[in-house]
């Protein structure tokens, strides 16, 4: 339907238009690192908490931040939900 040539890039851009490249630069086409740049983590715990805090962030987006609700879609306590925002700054856009 176009003559132009879709890349991975644009297609990172379009599904996720007001996200910004997170915790680095987004790698090259090719890449199986889910558009992470892994050498910007200094430890596992630093990606998993980055891990962690997206997905929840993502879970509190789509459930309209109903935290009630997320912490259901999640399986965990609503109390720990709360630390988990709290612990990870997570703000109501």
């Amino acid at each position: 339907m176009s003559d132009k040539a879709i890349t991975d890039k644009d297609v990172v851009a379009f599904a996720n238009p007001s996200r910004e490249p997170v915790h680095g630069a987004l790698l090259e086409k090719g890449s199986a690192n889910y558009g992470l740049d892994m050498d910007s983590f200094d430890s596992f715990q630093d990606y998993k908490d980055h891990a962690e805090k997206e997905f929840i962030k993502y879970k509190l987006e789509k459930n309209n931040w109903n935290v009630s609700k997320t912490a259901d879609d999640l399986d965990i306590q609503r109390s720990h939900l709360y630390s988990k925002i709290e612990k990870f700054g997570l703000k109501r856009d």
